[in-house]
């Protein structure tokens, strides 16, 4: 299984809007390969260099700063769960 995850710095970037809309505003992306979705995705997530464990840290860390970015990241975190459920059946 492979997965490739977009890399998003930010902080490069201080004047460009934050906000992900249908334009691309990466600075690059890692690739990861693994047995299976979850091992794959994981170690993605490792390579992204952000000491980040998944998406429940991302959506702790911001849960307090940005109620909009947090509902964002719950919807990917519930299609993620629904994807490693479909592929699991």
């Amino acid at each position: 299984m492979v997965t490739k995850i977009p890399k998003f710095a930010f902080e490069k970037f201080p004047q460009a809007n934050s906000r992900l809309t249908t334009q691309m505003k990466s600075v690059g992306e890692v690739m990861s390969i693994g047995r299976t979705f979850q091992e794959s995705f994981q170690k993605g997530i490792q390579s992204l260099e952000e000491n980040l464990s998944g998406f429940e840290s991302i959506i702790d860390e911001f849960s307090d700063q940005n109620e909009t970015l947090q509902y964002e990241l719950t919807f990917a975190a519930l299609i993620d769960t629904c994807l490693l459920r479909m592929l699991s059946d």
